[in-house]
């Protein structure tokens, strides 16, 4: 009896990531997605509710502003993914998609 080779075939994995990783990824998408939402409704005369980069967007821009938003908010999400409080940074991510889902509901109000 002759015997065949037992060819290996090769599976493609994807990488995995962790919860952490996910949920930081979140974040982030999150933040980005406010931004842009923010930024679309200072067109319809819209203006930022956070005093103190309403200040910062009075004295830089509105685009400095925003850039400073999401590099603030990715600083704040690794801190915190690196510390390890991946409970806490669950909890900034279902905060944070309260906040863009009602930032959606007033544009949707500005435009009447």
């Amino acid at each position: 009896m002759v015997s065949l080779p037992i060819v290996k075939t090769a599976t493609l994995e994807r990488p995995r990531t962790s919860p952490s990783q996910t949920a930081f990824l979140i974040w982030v998408a999150l933040n980005v997605a406010d931004a842009l939402i923010t930024w679309y409704s200072f067109g319809l005369g819209a203006s930022e509710a956070n005093p103190l980069l309403s200040s910062f967007q009075q004295a830089q821009g509105a685009g400095p502003m925003l850039l400073l938003k999401v590099a603030l908010a990715a600083l704040v999400g690794a801190l915190v993914r690196r510390w390890g409080k991946r409970h806490v940074l669950r909890a900034m991510v279902w905060g944070m998609l309260i906040v863009v889902v009602y930032n959606l509901v007033v544009v949707g109000y500005l435009l009447g």
